[in-house]
């Protein structure tokens, strides 16, 4: 009721005092999802008929107040929690009043400013297979059924009104991706396959046979994917022509764009699959062309003239973003040499791997960084034993990686996070991007950002085998931070290419919508603020997440102890060794003291100002 603003609801459910105070898993109370929804009528409702606590912060330090205070709609709500907020002393975790948060908010606005929403129809006419029936079997994962949920009148969550009163710009005239640039990534031989496998397939098939024509195992095509695919590495073009232009903060400009688009692209290589030690066979995993490579090399090779010279990519898909490592791996130029044999003779097959972009200096500015499952298929032990032995997570690559040290290879990191019970995956998710990923994208100094934007990592994803386990919350402080990066070294310049993400069951309530519209959300958000990283902000909180661990682990022991003292609960025979306490690893770590570090930070700052 507090996100959709409808007060009937709200009344009807006649809610308690205690249950108006109820923090939520991110630990917001209804009225800071009141505030950050702007949802007016129940706001007057839980402060002037349920007088809620206005200065209750969540385990953050972040109060309705200082929330408000950084909404766009601050003149508004504000009044309507305090009439006198300007003098408030409640502070937050940083230190700030309300009038601080307000005065900073507003000093980074940037009004008339927008974020493109990128679409085109072309992405309905890939049809892999039959769609949802309710009642029958489930269509295979990446179906347009996804698109439906996310683009159509009256039923995608792009669509609704949260999104129709937001600064949107919607393109849906998109041209299709020049041949050269779709070259400067695959090779000719892959296109030309794709298109001839799909000009096959007969135009009065039905779709439930479609399946008899694949490029693989889990990738099958219908008569209009390379179409489809042409159109979706378009629109990443299309968005760097309207994001890259952008020169100092102009009324009217877009900062950043989204591109909603299938078929997905990170898996597909320079000749389509990418094989590893654990997967030799490999599969395509749902890519056709790699839409975020293509989009990046039509960048770096046509926006010389306006500064474009440093790319990143950061891919956040549950799985490993194989195809685009593989794509960048060629802008140095490899050898390969493959022995063969046949019964008449044995010799070895040379090939030159080079795929450049613009020039020799490619290797050193471009950076990919892959966060991602990796581990064996089934962890959680769900299938009979043996059933699985030896499968790999899908692709069954990207290992964990350090940056490499040689200038002559590519800017390549990857984080393979190995499968964790409850939220410690989630948590350490959230750690390595704070304390590693992101403070290496901002010394990079790109001059423009893409996201391979994957949302099956969520908890309830059926793809994910349980690696990772995100919230819609944790997509969302993820596109901030990015957002901040961006505004501090590219002005803000960020194009985000979807990628994964299947679980559409429930429409605009599923967890792939719910995840797709809090990523939106906030680069909407930040499409018109110029807020830059702060190390302060994010070392504030590190602390607060880790007295939060600290807390729920307490808790855990204190729940242990009572079965162990409690003699009936040893007689039902539970074993409390087998519950999870505290996480163990090979190597001793050093204890950080976070609150000592924030203000060792905020001291540095101080000084060097």
């Amino acid at each position: 009721a507090a996100m959709a603003n409808v007060l009937d609801v709200f009344v009807q459910l006649e809610p308690s005092v205690a249950a108006l105070e109820v923090r939520n898993r991110v630990s917001e109370r209804p009225l800071h999802i009141a505030i950050k929804f702007r949802s007016s009528h129940v706001l007057q409702s839980l402060v002037h008929d349920h007088h809620v606590d206005i200065a209750a912060p969540t385990s953050f330090g972040m109060t309705p107040l200082h929330q408000a205070a950084a909404s766009p709609d601050a003149a508004a709500i504000l009044p309507v929690l305090d009439p006198d907020w300007h003098t408030s002393t409640c502070k937050n975790g940083l230190n700030q009043t309300p009038l601080d948060v307000y005065i900073a908010t507003t000093q980074h606005r940037l009004p008339g400013t927008s974020c493109g929403f990128l679409y085109h129809p072309d992405a309905m006419e890939h049809l892999p297979m039959a769609g949802h029936v309710r009642g029958k079997d489930d269509p295979p994962p990446e179906n347009f059924e996804r698109m439906k949920s996310l683009v159509s009148p009256g039923l995608g969550i792009l669509r609704t009104a949260e999104f129709k009163s937001s600064p949107v710009t919607w393109s849906h005239d998109i041209p299709k991706a020049d041949i050269a640039d779709v070259l400067r990534i695959h090779d000719v031989a892959y296109v030309e396959k794709l298109k001839t496998l799909c000009g096959r397939v007969p135009i009065d098939v039905p779709a439930e046979e479609l399946s008899a024509y694949c490029l693989d195992a889990d990738t099958a095509l219908s008569r209009d994917s390379y179409e489809a695919a042409l159109r979706a590495a378009g629109n990443v073009c299309a968005a760097v022509d309207k994001v890259a232009w952008l020169e100092g903060v102009v009324a009217g400009t877009t900062r950043n764009a989204f591109c909603i688009v299938r078929p997905p692209g990170h898996h597909a290589g320079p000749v389509g699959k990418v094989t590893c030690d654990h997967d030799r066979v490999g599969s395509h995993g749902f890519c056709l062309l790699n839409n975020v490579a293509i989009g990046a090399s039509y960048a770096r090779s046509h926006f010389k003239a306006q500064g474009i010279n440093k790319i990143a990519i950061l891919d956040f898909d549950v799985h490993h973003g194989n195809g685009t490592e593989e794509c960048i791996r060629h802008l140095v130029h490899r050898v390969q040499d493959v022995p063969f044999e046949t019964p008449f003779v044995s010799g070895t097959h040379r090939t030159h791997q080079y795929k450049p972009w613009r020039s020799e200096e490619d290797v050193s500015n471009v950076f990919f960084c892959s966060i991602h499952g990796y581990g064996p298929k089934d962890p959680k032990q769900e299938f009979p034993p043996g059933q699985y032995a030896g499968a790999w997570f899908y692709p069954g690559s990207g290992e964990s990686t350090d940056k490499p040290t040689d200038k002559d290879q590519p800017i390549i990191i990857n984080v393979g996070l190995p499968y964790q019970r409850g939220n410690l995956a989630r948590q350490e998710w959230r750690r390595v991007l704070r304390s590693d990923i992101l403070p290496q994208l901002v010394a990079f100094e790109p001059d423009l950002i893409f996201l391979s934007a994957g949302f099956d990592g969520h908890r309830s994803e059926n793809v994910n085998w349980g690696y990772v386990g995100l919230m819609e919350h944790d997509f969302e402080w993820l596109t901030q931070s990015v957002v901040k990066v961006a505004n501090k070294v590219c002005n803000g310049r960020v194009i985000s290419v979807l990628e994964g993400g299947y679980n559409f069951h429930g429409r605009i309530a599923s967890p792939f919508c719910r995840s797709v519209a809090a990523h939106a959300r906030a680069l909407v958000a930040g499409s018109q603020t110029t807020e830059p990283w702060n190390e302060v902000a994010m070392a504030h909180e590190a602390a607060c997440e880790a007295a939060m661990i600290l807390d729920a682990t307490a808790k855990k022991h204190k729940t242990v102890a009572k079965r162990e003292d409690d003699p009936s609960r040893d007689a039902e025979g539970v074993d409390s060794s087998s519950m999870e306490t505290t996480r163990t690893s090979k190597r001793m770590r050093k204890e950080v003291d976070y609150v000592a570090l924030a203000a060792e930070l905020t001291w540095e700052s101080a000084a060097t100002k």
